[in-house]
C-alpha cells in the first residue's frame, strides 16, 4: 500500500462531482481461504460491492492450488514446491488490465524481497495518474470535439441500447433459464488455455496470414456462436442457416491516445466500441478472410478513435440521463433478458511485456482476469491474453442470460474452431497453389 497510491484511496461525494481523497487509516481486507476452488473464490469476487466512501477499493484471497492445477504447473514449470492461487479484486474506477499488471510486478518484486532479504526494495511508486482527457494527445482530442451527423447518430444509439436491448441471436435459439428470471444477476466464468506449441503456432498463423490475435480470435468466437444457434441439438428449433450479422464489442486501451510521455499512466483508462461479425455455414473453411475481416474493421474503428467517442457518449449519458450507480444497480438487480451484443473482447496481448511473472523464490505461472461487466447490454464477455508462453481464455457469462454448461459449450466450440483455423493456416493459400505451379513450370 505505500509503494501504489490506488490502495490507499476512497471515493468522496460532495453532491456536485466525485474525487479520490486518501484514506487517513488504510486498511488491507486480506483472506487466507484455505483450500478452496479458486475459480469459486473468482465468482465470489466479482459480486463484491465496494464500499467507496470509506474504502478500501480493493481486496485479496489466498487458495491453495488444486492438485490437478499443481500438477498441470509442475509440467509448466518444472519445480513447483508449493501451489497456491492470489485473487485481488480492485474497485475498476482506480485501475485497468495495464495498471494491474505493473500492480503485480511491484508486489512480486516486494515478496520476493522479504523472503530472500527481509527489506522492501527502494522506487517502483505508483501514483494515480490525471483524468483521461488531461492525458489524450491534442491529435486525437481533435477527432471528436466536432459532432457530425454521425456522432449524433452513434449518441442516440447508445442511449438506446443502455435503456432497451433488443432480444439477441443466441438468446432466440436458447431462451434464458426460466428459474432465473426474478434472481439478482451474477457472474459466471470458465477458462481455457492453448499449449505453448499450439500458442506459438496461433501466433505465427496469425503473422503469416496478416491478422491479429484479436482477429483471429473475434472470429473463432463470432463462428462458434453461429455454430451453436444452427446446430439440430438444443431446446429449441435451430435457427436456419446463412448470413448472419452479430453484434459485438471490443476493449480498447485509451492509453494509445495519450501523449507518449503519458502511455505509462495508471488508472483506469479503457473502453468499449460497437463491431460486428458476419458468419455463415461456410465461414470455417474461410476462416482467415473472416480473420481478416475482423482485424480490419478492429483497426478502423482504434484509428478513429471509437473508444474515445464512446467514452464522450457515456459521459453524457449517465451525467444527463441517469446515474451509472443507479443504472448498474439496475443492471444488475433486474434480471434482464435482452442484449444487442452477443459478445465482447478484452485482449491485453502479450502480458510478459508488463509483467513476466519471474522470480525467485516465488514466482507466476498463470494468469487469469476478469471484469464484473453487468452492465455492458452483453451476453458474454471474452478476456483473454498470452503469459510466459501460453495463451489463456476466460469467458465470463452472466447467469440471468445462460447456464454454466451452456458457457463451457461455447468456450470449447470457440477453441475448437481456433484450433481449426491454426490447422487451416499449415495448408497453402490458392495464391501459393498457383505460385508454385508457376515455378514449376
Amino acid at each position: 500500500m505505500q509503494k501504489v497510491q490506488h490502495l490507499r484511496l476512497a471515493i468522496q461525494d460532495d453532491g456536485y462531482q466525485r474525487f479520490f481523497v486518501e484514506l487517513r487509516n488504510p486498511e488491507i481486507v486480506f483472506k487466507n481461504c484455505g483450500s478452496r476452488e479458486w475459480r469459486d473464490l473468482f465468482e465470489e469476487m466479482l459480486g463484491i460491492e465496494y464500499d467507496a466512501e470509506n474504502g478500501p477499493l480493493w481486496q485479496a484471497r489466498v487458495t491453495r492450488m488444486g492438485r490437478e492445477d499443481e500438477a498441470s504447473c509442475q509440467i509448466v514449470n518444472g519445480c513447483v514446491n508449493h501451489g497456491y492461487v492470489l485473487l485481488i479484486g480492485f474497485h475498476h474506477s482506480i485501475t485497468d488490465g495495464t495498471s494491474n499488471a505493473k500492480f503485480c510486478t511491484i508486489l512480486l518484486k516486494i515478496v520476493n524481497a522479504l523472503l530472500t532479504t527481509g527489506s522492501v526494495p527502494e522506487g517502483d511508486e505508483v501514483t494515480l495518474a490525471p483524468s483521461m482527457w488531461d492525458l489524450t494527445s491534442p491529435e486525437h482530442m481533435q477527432k471528436f470535439r466536432v459532432y457530425d451527423p454521425r456522432d449524433l447518430l452513434s449518441l442516440a444509439k447508445d442511449c438506446y441500447n443502455y435503456g432497451f436491448n433488443e432480444r439477441s441471436q443466441y438468446l432466440r435459439r436458447f431462451p434464458p433459464p426460466k428459474n432465473m428470471f426474478h434472481s439478482e444477476i451474477r457472474s459466471g466464468i470458465v477458462t481455457a488455455e492453448l499449449t505453448t506449441e499450439i500458442t506459438t503456432e496461433l501466433i505465427r498463423a496469425c503473422k503469416r496470414k496478416g491478422v491479429t490475435v484479436s482477429g483471429a480470435f473475434t472470429a473463432a468466437a463470432g463462428i462458434a456462436i453461429y455454430n451453436l444457434i444452427t446446430r439440430p441439438e438444443g431446446p429449441t428449433p435451430a435457427l436456419p442457416k446463412g448470413k448472419r450479422k452479430f453484434g459485438i464489442n471490443h476493449a480498447v486501451n485509451l492509453r494509445r491516445y495519450f501523449d507518449k510521455s503519458n502511455q505509462d499512466a495508471c488508472g483506469c483508462y479503457f473502453n468499449f466500441f460497437d463491431d460486428h461479425v458476419t458468419c455463415d455455414e461456410n465461414s470455417l473453411a474461410r476462416f482467415w478472410e473472416v480473420a481478416h475481416e475482423a482485424t480490419i474493421s478492429i483497426h478502423q474503428n482504434v484509428d478513429n478513435a471509437r473508444g474515445l467517442k464512446k467514452q464522450r457518449n457515456l459521459d453524457f449519458i449517465f451525467n444527463y440521463l441517469y446515474p451509472s450507480d443507479w443504472y448498474c444497480s439496475w443492471r444488475r438487480r433486474r434480471a434482464l433478458h435482452s442484449a444487442n451484443s452477443e459478445f465482447s473482447t478484452s485482449n491485453l496481448g502479450a502480458v510478459d511485456k508488463m509483467f513476466n511473472g519471474v522470480g525467485t523464490p516465488v514466482e507466476t505461472i498463470k494468469m487469469f482476469r476478469s471484469t464484473a461487466m453487468h452492465y455492458l447490454p452483453s451476453l458474454f464477455t471474452w478476456f483473454f491474453q498470452t503469459f510466459r508462453g501460453r495463451f489463456t481464455g476466460l469467458l465470463e457469462f452472466f447467469t440471468n442470460f445462460v447456464t454454466r454448461q451452456q458457457a463451457q459449450d461455447y468456450i470449447d466450440e470457440t477453441m475448437r474452431v481456433l484450433i481449426a483455423g491454426i490447422d487451416l493456416a499449415r495448408l497453402p493459400s490458392s495464391t501459393e497453389l498457383m505460385t508454385s505451379e508457376v515455378i514449376a513450370r
